[in-house]
Order: C-alpha cells, then sequence, then structure tokens
C-alpha cells in the first residue's frame, strides 16, 4: 500500500469522525453556533488530522447516550432529531496539539516519559482532561511511587497510519520511554503493507521503545464490536503478541467491573434486550436489526435513567469507567516496562 494511499485512508478515516461528534450542531450557551473545532490538518502528517495546537478552552457537545450516524446528522443540520441527552466538555492543548498543559523544555532527569498514543478514547472523549486516562495514569503510577509523565497523543478518530506518523516525525523529539497504543483495528481492517500491525511495528522502530497494545473497551450498545472483538483479538495475537508485544483486552475486565450495575444490551441471532442488571427488569425485546436499535435509541430518550455503567455512549467511557482503564494499565506498565 502506497503512502498516498495512506494518507487518503487517514484523511477520510478522520473526515467520518468528524461528521459522526465534531461538529454537531447543537444551541450552544444560549446561542446557535456549533461546537468549537478541536482538529486541523497537519501539513507535517501529510495532511492527516489532529488536535489544533494552543488551544485554550474550546467547548465540545457530544450525545450522552448510544445513537446512530443518522441522529447526529439530522442535528447538525438542525431538522427533526431525538436527541436531547447531551453532554458537554472543554478541551485545551499545547504546542505539540497534545491534550494537556505544555511540556517542560528539558526532560527532567529520572523521568519515565509514556506517549499515551491513540483515538478518541485516550483523547478522553466526553470527560473533562483531568478525568481522561493519561493524566489519571500518570497519578497513579506517582502514587505507587514512579517518576512518571503521561503525553495524551490522542485524536478522535486517528487511523493507525497517522498514528504511526506521529511516531515517525513527532514523537522522536520527545524522548519516550514507553508507548501506550489505545485502539481498536479499524473496521474493516486493511490487511497487508499499512496495516494496523506494521503501523504499531513502524511506530515501535521509529522510537526503538517498547509498545504495549490497549484494545479499549467495548459497550454492550455495541452491536457490531461485540461480533468481531475476539477476532480482533486473536490477528493481534498471532501477528504482533507473536513478536513480543504485548496486548491488554479491556472490554471482559469493564463489563465485570460493572457490577451487576446499570443497563446492558443482550443479544441472541434475532433478538435484541435491554435488561437492568440490578433488577433483572428487561426493559425492551426487539428484532436484532437496525430499527431495532434505533427503538433502543428511543428508550434511552424516554428513560433518562437508562444507562450503561461505566460508558456513556455505545463506544466511551464515562469518569468511573477510566478509573477502572487506569487502574488495569497502570498494573500492565508495572509488570511490562523498566520504570524507576
Amino acid at each position: 500500500m502506497t503512502r498516498r494511499t495512506i494518507r487518503f485512508l487517514s484523511i477520510a478515516v478522520i473526515a467520518t469522525a468528524i461528521v459522526f461528534g465534531l461538529l454537531i450542531h447543537w444551541p450552544r450557551r444560549g446561542s446557535s453556533s456549533l461546537s468549537d473545532e478541536i482538529v486541523e490538518s497537519r501539513p507535517d502528517l501529510d495532511g492527516s488530522f489532529w488536535l489544533i495546537p494552543n488551544l485554550e478552552e474550546a467547548h465540545v457537545f457530544v450525545p450522552d447516550r448510544p445513537h446512530s450516524h443518522q441522529e447526529v446528522q439530522a442535528l447538525k443540520r438542525g431538522g427533526a432529531s431525538q436527541l436531547t441527552r447531551i453532554r458537554e466538555f472543554d478541551i485545551r492543548t499545547n504546542a505539540l496539539g497534545l491534550r494537556g498543559p505544555e511540556l517542560p523544555a528539558a526532560k527532567p532527569d529520572g523521568e519515565f516519559r509514556i506517549l499515551a498514543l491513540g483515538d478518541s478514547v485516550t483523547m478522553g472523549w466526553g470527560v473533562e482532561e483531568k478525568h481522561s486516562y493519561p493524566p489519571r495514569l500518570e497519578e497513579e503510577l506517582g502514587r505507587r511511587g514512579h517518576q512518571v509523565r503521561v503525553l495524551n497523543a490522542g485524536v478522535p478518530g486517528s487511523p493507525p497510519g497517522a498514528m504511526n506518523l506521529f511516531c515517525e516525525r513527532v514523537a522522536p523529539g520527545l524522548e519516550i520511554d514507553l508507548v501506550l497504543w489505545a485502539r481498536r483495528p479499524p473496521r474493516p481492517a486493511l490487511p497487508g503493507p499499512g496495516s494496523y500491525q506494521d503501523a504499531v511495528r513502524g511506530c515501535r522502530q521509529a522510537l526503538g521503545t517498547d509498545v504495549l497494545v490497549i484494545l479499549p473497551p467495548i459497550s454492550s450498545f455495541d452491536r457490531n464490536g461485540r461480533q468481531v472483538r475476539h477476532g480482533e483479538l486473536a490477528a493481534l495475537e498471532a501477528s504482533l503478541g507473536a513478536e513480543g508485544i504485548p496486548i491488554v483486552e479491556l472490554t471482559d475486565i469493564f463489563w465485570e467491573a460493572q457490577g451487576n450495575r446499570g443497563e446492558r444490551m443482550e443479544i441472541d441471532a434475532q433478538t435484541l434486550a435491554v435488561v437492568d442488571q440490578e433488577t433483572g427488569k428487561t426493559w425492551l425485546e426487539v428484532p436484532a436489526s437496525d430499527e431495532g436499535m434505533a427503538q433502543i435509541y428511543s428508550l434511552f430518550e424516554r428513560e433518562p435513567q437508562v444507562r450503561e455503567a461505566l460508558f456513556f455512549d455505545d463506544g466511551h467511557p464515562d469518569a468511573d469507567g477510566f478509573k477502572v482503564f487506569v487502574q488495569e494499565i497502570a498494573d500492565q506498565v508495572e509488570q511490562f516496562a523498566l520504570i524507576p
């Protein structure tokens, strides 16, 4: 696969991410303006989109429940939409386009520097900066006695090719000691040169450091993700795992941590059911189809108390979810990396 093709696919994936979330049309603080723009095309990354540098307080509105592409599009156009459950959050970035504060001019002696590289989950989509996983991981590892700095290089929808380019062209000057590559493979995954696996390998080679691959948790309301997650893990273990690159799958860990709290979507061959995990109540049972999912989205609108524990939509952890995320990753980092 040529670099030109990779660049085209990178732009296409990021553009899709923007359509889904970044430009949601929602009345903002009493006005009719859009959410603030937070990404731009970056020439040094072959035109891939990245967070805009030096944002002071960009304000973003996102759905606060599982939702469809069509719902977001209707809301963006200002047309009829049943999306009323909305959450908002702020983003600041430093001069490198990383979410968080400026870096010191020189890396302090004894500091172990971790690059948290990924998509919207790493960035902390839908939560304030202090609740996203990179600063929480830094705090947790510090509490355990380690002198660590974790850089948040998460970008909504960032494709593997763009992540690799960041490793090749920007990250070498940051003196990185460990990369946390937190992204699930694109669907469908691209085989051969330019694949997810090649991007991970390229990042490791460019920085000459270890990489820990993290597969972010899948919500029980992500019908497609649930169908492919075991195959994703098996493919990565057969390739990257066999090359000594550890892989952490967080889905089962999250589902266990829910502790029978909140709602969950149960799936069989023909039906989808929304079940209260604490009481066993079935809120809704519908055909396993797009039409059935639309009925589930309507349920979320009618019943504000319906919510999946540890997620706020069908793709992103909430603040409590990132606590679970950080505890597991901190354990993995201590086992995997030689940190002072």
